[in-house]
């Protein structure tokens, strides 16, 4: 779904309560006020405020502990590139392993999973997110709650993983 539109004042203090929080979205949300303050927001920076906003005044419940599918992983050497996919609402989302050994992986990248649909860098690409090596869920900025079901669903170790090799 669509953030909803918020006032300028409401923006600007969330804003400021993400900049001032020091997490992973603060530099970006001290830019955007920058850009704010300075009267210019174009409409591709109203989107992301929007989506800031939003996700900071209504934040997403957690995701279950995901180490089994990390774990999973990890057990099936000899395989290249092995994938866990579901079709939601339409569209192919795909859990994908960084190995440990990856060379063009950043370091902290390495034996975690990302979440993503789509070829990475076209405009149909969706990144929902990545789960870090110790089974943590970090959401990206397309995760939906029907990703985000699918996912806590795999956590379950009655689910079974069906893998795409």
């Amino acid at each position: 779904p669509a953030p909803a539109t918020v006032t300028p004042e409401i923006a600007i203090r969330a804003l400021m309560e993400i900049a001032f929080a020091n997490g992973r979205d603060a530099e970006f949300a001290f830019s955007l006020l920058t850009a704010a303050k300075k009267g210019k927001v174009s409409e591709k920076q109203q989107f992301h405020i929007e989506r800031l906003v939003n996700a900071h005044l209504n934040p997403a419940a957690p995701v279950a502990n995901l180490s089994r599918l990390v774990g999973a992983f990890k057990a099936i050497p000899g395989k290249r590139f092995p994938k866990i996919r579901a079709t939601i609402d339409g569209v192919e989302v795909t859990i994908s392993y960084t190995g440990e050994a990856s060379e063009k992986a950043k370091p902290e990248n390495r034996g975690t999973c990302a979440v993503s649909s789509g070829k990475w860098g076209t405009p149909e690409s969706r990144w929902y997110g990545r789960i870090m090596a110790n089974g943590e869920f970090v959401p990206g900025h397309h995760l939906t709650p029907e990703v985000q079901a699918w996912l806590t669903s795999l956590a379950d170790p009655a689910t079974p993983i069906v893998w795409s090799l």
